[in-house]
C-alpha cells in the first residue's frame, strides 16, 4: 500500500494526467480506487494531494502547501464520502448483481456444454444404430438362406427316403417275384408219380 509522499505523488501524477487529457471522470473512478486502498482517517492525505495539485504541478514540492485544521479535514472528509458513498455502494450492488449474473451464465453455459457432449454422444449413438441396421439386415438374409437351405435339405431328405423306400419296395418285389419264379419251377419240374 503507498504511504506518504509516495502515495501524493501517485495521486497528483494521475489527476493531472487526467485533467491534461480532459477526462475528469476518469481521475474521479481513479480517486475512488485509491479511496478503496485507504481507510477513513488517511482519506485527509488524499484532500491534501487534491489541494496541492490543483494549483501546482507535480514536480512543485509540496512543503508550502498551508496546512487546514483538523475540523476543517473532518467535514471534507465526511463531505467527499457523503458524496462517493452512496454511488459506492450502488456500484458495489451492481458488481454483485453482475458477479450473479455471471455465476448464473457460467452454470447455463456447462450445461449448454452438458448438452453439446450429450449431441456428440447421440451422434455416436446414431452411427452405431445405423450400423446396427447394417448388421440387422445381413443377419435377416443370412436367416433367410438358412432357411432356403433348411428347406432344401429337408426335401432332400424326403426324397432320399422315398428313393430308399422304393428302393427298398423294388428289392422286395424282386425276391418276391425270384420266389414266384422258384415256386413256378418247382412246380414245372416233373414230379414222379406215385405209384397206386
Amino acid at each position: 500500500m503507498l504511504k506518504g509522499k509516495d502515495l501524493r505523488l501517485y495521486i497528483s501524477v494521475y489527476l493531472k494526467t487526467y485533467a491534461e487529457e480532459k477526462a475528469l471522470d476518469e481521475a474521479t473512478y481513479l480517486l475512488i480506487r485509491v479511496l478503496f486502498l485507504l481507510d477513513e482517517k488517511k482519506i485527509f492525505r488524499v484532500l491534501f494531494v487534491l489541494l496541492s495539485c490543483t494549483g501546482s504541478g507535480v514536480d512543485e514540492p509540496l512543503d508550502d502547501v498551508v496546512l487546514v485544521n483538523e475540523q476543517a479535514i473532518e467535514k471534507l472528509t465526511e463531505g467527499l464520502i457523503s458524496h462517493y458513498v452512496p454511488e459506492l455502494q450502488r456500484s458495489k450492488q451492481a458488481l454483485q448483481e453482475l458477479t450473479q449474473n455471471q455465476a448464473i451464465l457460467l452454470d447455463t453455459l456447462e450445461q449448454e456444454i452438458a448438452k453439446l457432449r450429450e449431441c456428440n454422444s447421440m451422434i455416436d449413438l446414431n452411427s452405431l444404430f445405423s450400423e446396427a441396421k447394417v448388421y440387422h439386415s445381413k443377419l435377416v438374409n443370412i436367416r433367410k438362406e438358412m432357411i432356403t437351405l433348411h428347406e432344401k435339405t429337408s426335401k432332400l431328405k424326403k426324397r432320399a427316403l422315398k428313393l430308399q423306400q422304393q428302393r427298398h419296395k423294388e428289392v422286395l418285389e424282386r425276391e418276391q417275384q425270384r420266389e414266384r419264379e422258384l415256386e413256378r419251377e418247382r412246380q414245372l419240374t416233373a414230379k414222379p408219380a406215385k405209384r397206386t
